[in-house]
């Protein structure tokens, strides 16, 4: 057991001796047949040979194949950046180097190829990950007819899409496929469709056109059958073949529009995430390729896009957002600069469902251009119409428009530069106070916000000067509030900074002002001492106030009134010449104590 261990951590060191060795076109071919003894044999082994294969295809695929003179596919984006990370390396192969490697490695892939899938078939779902990257590098550099058959092959397993590579070019649509009856249940039916499309998506790269439509009708049936899970899988597949081969995606626009906006959107996070994925791909493509400006087909894309915005779940609002953001960096955002651009092309549908027949669509719309102005915040310039068109909305009585439209300003002029900021003062302006009255859902609030926002940047002589007879008082008001107690004059100047002579001259009032007050505190104490001295008692202890209003405390807790100037006290004589207490109150209980003279 000990020695067996020792040789599972010799072979553990397998993907590092397989960086950039120098004799991959002589020596693979054994090697090779060595890896499937040891994959047959050692299931522990499965995931280091995967690392190893992934090691010896990638550090050769950033050049292209020998023979191909076109421009080389895309690669998936683990591919990328495993390449990017190789060309920051040292590079050890020419490229003649690397054509034979990679023409020796291409020769002993069909029977790895076919390993590794049956091995991935039987595998575990946390112990696939490995092993789908070894099947998407091994069929990236195989014949597509070879990955074809392999695929073909390894779905006859399945009786539930066994007859879809049976039918040939055959579509799903009218009928003459069907599902074939199995006697498994539904959760055994959805785990097997994830199984067939994490397959069918890990062979999407260097697949012909015969391969892709195999895969385009499991991803369709999939998505047609209805299980949750195989419906992420089917949208995430279906995605990774619209990026890879955008071919096929311009031949196949019309059906794959129709086939997407006639499925119901999935309740599922993570589905619709996919599905999202799937619409930007396809509404990037049809914005780039499509000329006539009458085609429907970008608005139902568009109008799914939209309505995700405002879903009543966090994630799948976030994911909405994050698509937009993706479809702007695909078009090139307002960098492209053309007017009649796809970029321009994006804005101006959106711009069209300002006019919704809801409040809730226009709405949708507003807080897409507050993320794209987020973004890009020269789109406002670029295309001029964005502004007034969302402020015109101001004057309709909608609170979710509003809303949506304050929060769209507010953006705006938080990442607008002050000079371009400039050109949108009047508008912004004319549109935002008249709701400065309105304290309900924090509309005053917000207004003086973006007004605050706008002094700070434009100044406000600027904002006075384009504000209405009856809001100069308001904006004046903000403006103050916004400097503190300041004085009229330095709230109309613009972002004036205090000088250190004034700030200088205040501490030097301040410090007057208070050794002033320190003085006549003394003063005053001197004096009151002086007042007690006169009026002290001939025995020489301090008196009270003139006219004996003092009162003090007896040991009793009453007050009496002091006798200050009236002399000590004289006690009353009493009967046999004995100097006795007077009774006290309680003294019927006590007696009467008497004091010898």
């Amino acid at each position: 057991q000990d020695l067996q261990a020792y040789a599972r951590g010799v072979w553990g060191l397998l993907p590092a001796f397989c960086r950039h060795p120098d004799d991959i076109s002589q020596s693979f071919q054994p090697f090779a047949k060595l890896l499937l003894v040891r994959l047959e044999k050692d299931a522990s082994m499965h995931e280091d040979i995967a690392v190893a294969v992934q090691e010896l295809v990638k550090q050769n695929k950033c050049l292209p194949k020998a023979g191909d003179a076109s421009e080389p596919k895309r690669l998936s984006s683990d591919l990328i950046e495993d390449c990017l990370m190789e060309k920051r390396s040292l590079c050890c192969y020419s490229t003649k180097i690397a054509r034979k490697n990679i023409k020796a490695l291409s020769s002993y892939s069909y029977e790895l190829l076919q390993a590794f899938i049956t091995i991935f078939l039987d595998s575990s779902p946390e112990k696939r990950s490995s092993l789908r990257k070894a099947v998407t590098c091994l069929a990236s550099i195989s014949d597509s007819s070879i990955t074809k058959k392999i695929i073909i092959s390894s779905l006859e397993r399945f009786p539930l899409v066994k007859a879809l590579t049976d039918c040939g070019e055959c579509d799903i649509s009218d009928g003459s496929v069907q599902d074939v009856p199995c006697d498994s249940s539904s959760k055994t039916d959805d785990s097997q469709w994830c199984l067939v499309l994490d397959l069918a998506s890990s062979v999407v790269e260097g697949a012909d056109e015969d391969l892709i439509n195999l895969i385009f009708r499991l991803a369709k049936q999939a998505l047609r059958a209805g299980h949750v899970t195989a419906v992420s899988e089917a949208y995430n597949t279906l995605s990774c073949v619209l990026e890879v081969h955008p071919g096929f995606c311009s031949s196949k626009t019309d059906e794959l529009v129709d086939l997407l906006t006639g499925l119901k959107s999935p309740d599922d996070v993570g589905s619709l995430s996919n599905r999202l994925t799937t619409l930007q791909i396809l509404l990037v493509h049809t914005l780039k390729s499509v000329t006539d400006v009458g085609n429907k087909k970008p608005f139902l894309i568009l109008n799914e896009l939209i309505l995700a915005l405002k879903d009543s779940k966090e994630d799948a609002r976030k994911a909405a957002y994050d698509v937009l953001l993706r479809i702007s960096s695909s078009l090139g955002g307002s960098s492209a600069g053309n007017p009649n651009g796809p970029y321009s092309k994006l804005i101006s549908m959106i711009l069209g469902y300002l006019s919704g027949p809801s409040p809730h669509i226009t709405s949708a719309a507003v807080s897409a251009l507050s993320v794209l102005v987020f973004k890009e915040p020269a789109l406002c310039l670029i295309i001029p119409d964005v502004v007034p068109s969302v402020t015109s909305l101001l004057h309709t009585k909608a609170v979710e428009v509003i809303k949506a439209v304050l929060g769209f300003i507010k953006v705006l002029v938080s990442c607008i530069e002050p000079k371009d900021l400039q050109n949108f003062v009047s508008v912004i302006v004319d549109g935002i106070l008249p709701w400065s009255s309105v304290s309900r859902h924090h509309f005053r609030s917000k207004v003086t916000v973006i007004l605050e926002i706008m002094i700070r940047k434009c100044g406000l002589p600027a904002v006075k000067l384009v504000t209405p007879e009856r809001y100069q008082a308001f904006v004046k008001k903000v403006s103050l509030s916004r400097h503190g107690k300041a004085s009229s004059l330095e709230a109309d100047s613009t972002n004036r900074k205090p000088q250190v002579a004034d700030v200088s001259e205040n501490r030097q009032k301040k410090r007057l002002r208070n050794e002033k007050d320190g003085e006549s505190g003394s003063a005053l104490h001197r004096k009151k001492r002086r007042d007690q001295k006169q009026y002290s008692h001939p025995s020489g202890a301090a008196g009270g106030t003139v006219g004996g209003s003092d009162k003090k405390t007896n040991r009793f807790g009453n007050k009496q009134k002091s006798r200050m100037g009236h002399g000590p006290r004289k006690p009353k004589p009493m009967k046999g010449g004995n100097f006795e207490r007077a009774p006290s109150k309680r003294g019927k209980a006590g007696g009467n104590k008497k004091l010898k003279a």
